[in-house]
This record gives C-alpha cells, sequence and structure tokens, in this order.
C-alpha cells in the first residue's frame, strides 16, 4: 500500500517543469477547435437541436408522439433473443469458471509432483 503523500516529488517535478502549464494550454486549444467545429456545423444547418413535443400533456396526439420518441433509443430484440442472449453470457461465465479451475488444478498437481515449482537453496 502507498504511505499518503508518497508521490510529492513527481508532483512538484511536474509542477516545476512547466508541463502543467503547457498541458493547460493544449487543452484549451483542443477545447476552442472543439468549440469552432460546433459552430460551423450549427452554421450549415447540421446541428441536432431538441424539439420539444409540439402537443398539450394529457392529450392523444401527445401520448401518441412520446411513445413514438421513445421506442427510438431502445433494443428492439425479441424475447427470445433477449434470452438467448443472456443464456450465451451465462455459458461464457461458466465456461471461463471451468477453465480457470482446470489451470489451478493443474498448478495444484505439478506442485504436488515437484514439477514445475523452482526453489532456491542457497
Amino acid at each position: 500500500m502507498a504511505k499518503p503523500g508518497g508521490n510529492k516529488k513527481r508532483c512538484e517535478k511536474y509542477k516545476n517543469s512547466g508541463r502543467r502549464e503547457e498541458n493547460k494550454r493544449l487543452r484549451q486549444i483542443r477545447e476552442q477547435k472543439r468549440r469552432d467545429r460546433f459552430a460551423k456545423r450549427r452554421e450549415e444547418g447540421k446541428a441536432c437541436e431538441y424539439e420539444p413535443n409540439p402537443y398539450e400533456k394529457g392529450t392523444a396526439e401527445y401520448n401518441r408522439e412520446a411513445s413514438a420518441r421513445s421506442t427510438k433509443n431502445v433494443p428492439h430484440k425479441g424475447e427470445f433473443q433477449l434470452r438467448k442472449s443472456r443464456m450465451r453470457k451465462l455459458q461464457n461465465e461458466i465456461n471461463a469458471e471451468k477453465r480457470l479451475l482446470k489451470l489451478q488444478e493443474e498448478i495444484n498437481n505439478n506442485r504436488k509432483k515437484g514439477k514445475g515449482v523452482s526453489y532456491d537453496e542457497t
């Protein structure tokens, strides 16, 4: 476990080397480029803007629009596909555990027989 404050020398070297200011300046440049890129897209009319639901709350049109929007960014897998995916994931976990157990058993067997274990007798 690391000692508290054990990294002070490195921090001081970093501060004194001037890299902190350099990195700060580079970060500001990257952020400015990003802002410029988004401004350019906005001028071209390619910017994404949120349009609120135009209908009044509680009306049938509002509910229809809300349900249409809510189904846009969700997975469209069926029940069988979801179940199959879960089962495949569980099977992969079981296989990984089996491989690990087999490896540990092999290591233990080698240890008992004296294979693969080297002791330094100096």
